[in-house]
C-alpha cells in the first residue's frame, strides 16, 4: 500500500499551536509538562474520551500537552518567553501538531509549512527547516488523545519556512479569489499586515504574495506581553487575587475570572488593558510605517489575540483614529496563518 502524502500547515504560537490539513484542523494551548509513565496511564484511565487530555510518548519519555496541563500540572503552565525554537518544548509541540494534523493516519510523508517571527525569519529559517526535516528520518512517537492510541511514523519530505504573517496573506488572497477578484489585480495589491501573537506581534508588508524588504517596515514588537502583564495587575488589584499567566490569558478571551469558586465579570479590566497597551502598539506601528502608510491598498489584522472581539474592535478604532484606516480582520483570525500555511504545503505537494 502506498504511503499517505499529506500537506500540513502549523502555526507554532507561544499562546497556542494551530494545525491544518485536508483531514482536520484545530489548536492546542502551547503548554508541555513532562510526566511519568505511571502518571500518563493514570490520566488516560481517568479521562477516557476526553480529547483535551493529550499525551505524547517519544524516546522513552511522556509529555502532557495542551490546556489540561494548566489543570493538573500548573507548575508547567507558565509560558517561558525566553525559550528558543530549538528547545525541548518546541519539539514536543511541533510533534503534537503534526500528530494531530494527521488525525487517524499513522504512517505518512508530510509537506510541512510553518512560520517564524519577522526578526527570526532570515536569521534561522534554514536551520529551522533542517531541524524539522530530522535528517530524513521518520518521527516515531505515540500520541494518546482521550486515551485513544495512535502509533505515528511521520516523515517530513519538505519543510517550508515562511515569515509568520505570510499564512494570513495567502488565506486572504484565497478568499478574494473565491469572491471573484482576479489574480492580476491581487498580485499588484499592497497589503500591510500585523499578526498579534502572545509573545511577539509581527508587522510586515506584502505586494501580492511577496514580502517587501525593509527594516522600518517589517518588525516584531512585544506589546502583547505588556497587555497580559497590565491585565494581570488590574485583575489582581480589583479582585484581591493573584492570578497565574495562563489564567490571565483565559480572562483575555472570556472576560471572566474565577474567584473563590465562582466566575466574575472582568470585562472592564480586560478592556482597560487592551486600550492602554493597544494604543502603544498602534502608535508604534503607525510611527514605523509613517513613510509608507499611504502606499497600502489594505491593512490586515490577524492572530489569536484578534479573535477576542473586544480587542478587535478597540484596535479597529485605534487604527482609524491614528491612521485613518478601516482595517480588515479575516474570518477566524486565530487560524488564518495555519490555513494559509496549509494552502502553501498543498501547492508544494501538488508539484512534487
Amino acid at each position: 500500500m502506498a504511503k499517505h502524502k499529506i500537506a500540513v500547515g502549523i502555526d507554532r504560537g507561544f499562546g497556542a499551536t494551530k494545525y491544518w490539513s485536508d483531514l482536520v484542523s484545530g489548536h492546542i494551548e502551547s503548554l508541555v509538562a513532562p510526566i511519568t509513565e505511571e502518571r500518563a496511564n493514570e490520566l488516560m484511565n481517568n479521562n477516557k474520551g476526553d480529547k483535551s487530555v493529550i499525551i505524547l510518548h517519544v524516546d522513552n519519555e511522556y509529555f502532557l500537552v495542551g490546556s489540561y496541563v494548566a489543570e493538573v500540572e500548573p507548575t508547567y503552565a507558565e509560558r517561558d518567553l525566553r525559550r528558543s525554537r530549538d528547545g525541548k518544548n518546541e519539539t514536543i509541540l511541533f510533534l503534537a501538531g503534526m500528530g494531530l494534523a494527521t488525525d487517524e493516519v499513522n504512517e505518512a510523508d508530510l509537506v510541512v509549512s510553518t512560520g517564524l517571527p519577522t526578526d527570526d525569519h532570515d536569521a534561522i529559517k534554514d536551520e529551522y527547516a533542517k531541524k524539522i526535516m530530522n535528517d530524513g528520518n521518520a518521527y516515531k512517537f505515540t500520541l494518546y488523545v482521550g486515551s485513544k492510541r495512535f502509533n505515528k511514523s511521520l516523515s517530513v519530505i519538505k519543510a517550508n519556512i515562511e515569515n509568520q504573517p505570510k499564512g494570513t496573506i495567502i488565506s486572504v488572497i484565497n478568499k478574494k479569489l473565491g469572491e471573484g477578484m482576479s489574480w492580476d489585480e491581487l498580485k499588484k495589491r499592497k497589503f500591510g499586515i500585523i499578526d498579534f501573537g502572545f509573545n511577539t506581534s509581527d508587522a510586515s508588508s506584502y505586494v501580492g504574495k511577496d514580502i517587501v524588504k525593509g527594516d522600518k517596515i517589517n518588525f516584531s514588537t512585544f506589546a502583547m506581553v505588556e497587555i497580559v502583564a497590565t491585565a494581570k495587575k488590574l485583575i489582581d488589584s480589583n479582585f484581591k487575587t493573584k492570578k497565574k499567566e495562563d489564567e490571565v490569558l483565559k480572562s483575555l478571551e472570556t472576560c471572566e475570572v474565577k474567584v473563590k469558586g465562582s466566575f466574575k465579570d472582568c470585562s472592564e479590566q480586560v478592556k482597560l488593558a487592551f486600550e492602554e497597551k493597544g494604543n502603544l502598539l498602534v502608535n508604534e506601528v503607525a510611527s514605523k510605517w509613517e513613510s509608507v502608510i499611504d502606499t497600502y491598498d489594505e491593512l490586515i489584522l490577524s492572530g489569536g489575540c484578534v479573535a477576542n472581539e473586544v480587542f478587535a474592535n478597540i484596535l479597529r478604532g485605534l487604527f482609524e483614529q491614528h491612521t485613518g484606516w478601516d482595517v480588515t480582520i479575516p474570518e477566524n483570525p486565530r487560524m488564518a496563518n495555519a490555513f494559509g500555511f496549509y494552502l502553501i504545503s498543498a501547492s508544494i505537494l501538488q508539484n512534487l
